[in-house]
């Protein structure tokens, strides 16, 4: 769990570097090479380190779910652009390829990553107030979950073939303001959901380096001592989402 839950939170921290990069450079017309992708993962530093701090995983849900918000306007804009490509110039089935015998691996690693919220279900159910629900919610959430992964996956790539790209958002016109405002909005998404992620990592971890008898309760040099673990924890997984920033793809498909 504690690999797993690094590993996602770094590729994520990638992803949403990607996205504030090129909606700066698109923006504010900035050159390519005026700020890398690595400033823009280290300043996530700056949201990341706070909200690690937060010691229940109930605290996090609302910014769980203004990610949520990002996510659903970011889906609908790329469900429409995807579609109205596709009816205006047809399928892009010269450049498709029904199976992939260089890079397949590849997609099943990156299958596995998609359900990165296995890490979440203990805490969250624990979390809830009528925790007797938790299946059906699961069971629910797990089919819309997986019939959205498999129809945009599938209506992108019929978009644009072998030429879709690792983020699908820079096959989109990058000189409109939808779909900078969509590239902002997701990375916004997954930089608020990001500490949700490596909560359970953060928890584990602390629960070896500290004995269950220290406290930060009534102890402030125990909490502070924590907060400051908790604090490496951020700046290590940050360091691993710099090291692997080159390949997202290869990135997220080790990781699952």
């Amino acid at each position: 769990i504690v690999l797993s839950q690094i590993g996602f939170s770094a590729a994520y921290t990638v992803f949403t570097a990607t996205n504030l990069k090129v909606f700066f450079e698109n923006i504010l017309k900035w050159d390519e090479d005026t700020l890398s992708v690595g400033f823009y993962i280290w300043l996530q530093a700056l949201i990341f380190i706070p909200l690690a701090l937060t010691r229940y995983i109930a605290k996090l849900s609302g910014t769980a779910l203004i990610a949520d918000l990002f996510i659903l306007l970011g889906l609908v804009y790329v469900y429409y652009y995807a579609a109205h490509y596709v009816l205006i110039n047809g399928i892009a089935s010269s450049t498709m390829v029904c199976f992939n015998k260089s890079s397949w691996s590849l997609f099943i690693g990156t299958a596995i990553f998609t359900f990165e919220g296995i890490g979440l279900l203990i805490p969250i159910q624990e979390s809830m107030k009528n925790p007797h629900h938790f299946q059906g919610s699961l069971s629910g959430v797990m089919i819309i979950v997986t019939i959205i992964f498999i129809s945009c996956g599938l209506l992108c790539y019929a978009a644009f073939g072998s030429h879709v790209e690792t983020v699908v958002l820079l096959n989109f016109p990058q000189d409109t303001y939808y779909t900078a405002l969509v590239q902002l909005f997701y990375a916004l998404a997954i930089l608020l959901s990001t500490p949700l992620q490596l909560f359970p990592a953060i928890r584990i971890l602390e629960q070896w380096a500290f004995p269950s008898s220290l406290s930060g309760k009534h102890n402030p040099r125990v909490k502070w001592l924590k907060n400051y673990f908790r604090t490496f924890v951020v700046l290590g997984t940050i360091t691993v989402a710099w090291v692997g920033a080159n390949d997202l793809d290869k990135f997220v498909s080790l990781v699952g």
